[in-house]
């Protein structure tokens, strides 16, 4: 007799709670049992349907296996190797001889993710095929299909009772969107890296008169904070704000010359930070703000009283300097004297606790570092400073 694996998920498009990757194992001559009873994609089921499935689908197949990963892995690590390592954890534990699973990559990039998944099986003569919509061909595909949704629904009832009603997860339920309002307070059911989640921080202007939306975002050097910057920026002239930044890096300034603290006004969507020009410069004469505290929020105090009136937008870079108690000291007084509506924490692992714990929690707003964040070298970052000293020599 042959056992056949098959393997599907649940979740991989809220915003909120787990992804559930299920594989359920059944000879295969009792696949058509399993159809039998009704088993199809879990999509075309009600609830209800689903949940009165489950113990007949347990009867029939041989056994399952169900991999839980929660949203802070979801922010760290891609959807597609997530599911690769949980898929290939399935089949060593399942031990079939032949698998068949739902493959969440177009057809051209079937062959590259199920040699993926071979190299994790090793020594393995297992028969794998992958396939879109497999849970709709293949009954066994269907019933890891069902199990897994309703996992995925019991761990969503769970978390409704501790942090109250907030629906199905998805971005598109107005239960969601309500809830998502506040997810910072609950970063932990939260999947953070979602653009659902980004796009909360650029709401609605108060109605009060010449108030400012202000947004700062602190982290570690090379975590993408500037990336981050660009992004607000972009979603803020969507909005049709008028957005004006204020780059706080004097070691690799975006806006203005190296060593200064610089101001100005994104007038259209932008690719990168560097693109918005400086109206408004502060020298500091320095590259690095270590040993210079004072200097930096004398000079920050001044540049906010020249800012436009009419920027009802503001989004604020800062450097990487978060290492010791001097660094730690000055992002307090910078938040201190910019009064930020929302601030935004980027971080490796929790290397700003100690921070956040100083900050009214209401408008702190921690993320992941971005995957496509990057180290730079002391020789990337010389280039770039020479590269910006001679674009702002060649324009004065």
């Amino acid at each position: 007799m042959t056992d056949v694996l098959g393997i599907d998920e649940a979740g991989r498009g809220p915003v909120i709670g787990p992804l559930v990757i299920c594989g359920a194992l059944c000879e295969e001559a009792n696949s058509k049992k399993l159809k039998d009873i009704g088993a199809k994609d879990s999509k075309m089921l009600s609830p209800r349907q689903r949940e009165n499935l489950v113990p007949l689908i347990k009867d029939i197949i041989k056994d399952f296996g169900l991999i839980k990963i929660p949203p802070d892995s979801l922010d760290r690590e891609s959807l597609n190797e997530l599911e690769i390592k949980a898929t290939a954890s399935l089949i060593k534990k399942l031990n079939p001889q032949k698998v068949i699973l739902d493959t969440p990559v177009p057809r051209k990039g079937i062959k590259g993710y199920l040699e993926k998944i071979k190299k994790l099986v090793p020594n393995s003569e297992v028969k794998i095929i992958g396939e879109p919509h497999a849970d709709v061909t293949y009954p066994i595909v269907s019933a890891a299909s069902i199990l897994a949704k309703v996992s995925r629904d019991e761990e969503i009832h769970k978390l409704h009772k501790k942090y109250g009603n907030f629906g199905s997860g998805y971005p598109a339920d107005p239960k969601t969107q309500e809830f998502i309002k506040n997810w910072n307070l609950y970063p932990e059911i939260v999947r953070r890296k979602w653009e659902t989640c980004k796009e909360i921080l650029v709401g609605a202007v108060h109605e009060l008169p010449l108030h400012t939306l202000k947004i700062i975002v602190i982290g570690d050097a090379d975590t993408g904070k500037t990336e981050f910057c660009k992004f607000l920026v972009n979603s803020g002239l969507k909005k049709g704000y008028r957005v004006g930044v204020i780059d706080l890096d004097i070691g690799q300034s975006h806006i203005g010359p190296p060593g200064s603290l610089g101001f100005g006004i994104a007038t259209k969507r932008i690719r990168k930070l560097s693109s918005i020009r400086a109206t408004i410069i502060h020298p500091m004469n320095a590259l690095s703000p270590a040993g210079i505290s004072e200097r930096i929020l004398i000079g920050l105090k001044s540049l906010l009283t020249k800012i436009p009136e009419d920027v009802n937008f503001l989004v604020i870079d800062t450097t990487g300097y978060i290492r010791t108690e001097e660094a730690m000291k000055l992002k307090i007084q910078l938040i201190e004297l910019i009064n930020p509506d929302r601030i935004v924490i980027i971080e490796r692992e929790r290397e700003l606790d100690s921070l956040a714990k100083e900050l009214d929690l209401n408008k702190v707003y921690r993320f992941p570092v971005n995957s496509k964040a990057r180290k730079k070298s002391i020789e990337d970052r010389t280039r770039f400073r020479e590269k910006s000293t001679l674009k702002y020599n060649s324009t004065v």
